[in-house]
């Protein structure tokens, strides 16, 4: 997940409830952090705390597989006026990540290519709010390969498949590991930490 710029860090590090609930993140220990950032939500009246924590509980609910309440969680961030440029971009970078993943799974080359588009567009969203943000032009160039490559080349339906089945047993395999234990999930970062991907 995206990580918190440092500029924000010293307002979240200064509560206690926070650091525990990162903490539990880190660990993995996943459904107890999401049960301690969903109590911190209801405290939190003011910005940019009340986005910044709805952004990591939408890392962790993504974190246990809940992608339609992360993007819900995600999407209130992004469409609330009163949340902060930096924390609306790590919103938009992360539901991108929602949409790649999802087009990885699709059943058919039309709900692929469309979850490719939106991922696409969110990943430029993000990138609109932080253009100097290397990892998004990145993402940016591979989804781009990626919508090239599926009209340039069709797959025979036999060899779709197969790609299909074998992307799902590796989704599932992932999903099964711990992300800290393969040490290159990422998503893997703890909310407060500094950034390699962005999480609040």
């Amino acid at each position: 997940m995206r990580l918190l710029p440092a500029i924000l860090l010293p307002l979240f590090l200064a509560s206690s409830p926070l650091q525990q609930a990162n903490t539990l993140y880190r660990e993995g220990r996943f459904a107890v952090a999401l049960e301690r950032y969903r109590r911190l939500e209801a405290t939190y009246t003011t910005e940019p705390e009340k986005s910044a924590c709805k952004v990591n509980l939408a890392n962790t609910l993504f974190m246990l597989g809940s992608y339609k309440q992360a993007s819900d969680y995600y999407l209130s961030v992004i469409v609330n006026p009163a949340t902060p440029d930096s924390i609306r971009g790590t919103a938009h970078y992360q539901l991108a990540h929602i949409y790649a993943a999802s087009a990885d799974l699709a059943s058919s080359a039309k709900q692929r290519s469309s979850m490719e588009k939106q991922a696409l567009e969110e990943f430029r969203n993000a990138l609109r709010l932080d253009p100097e943000d290397r990892q998004t032009r990145e993402n940016i160039e591979i989804m781009e390969r990626r919508l090239k490559r599926e009209t340039d080349v069709p797959a025979a339906p036999a060899e779709r498949q197969q790609a299909i089945t074998t992307k799902r047993a590796a989704a599932a395999t992932l999903q099964q590991l711990s992300p800290t234990a393969t040490g290159n999930s990422p998503t893997s970062t703890p909310a407060g930490t500094k950034k390699s991907q962005k999480a609040w």
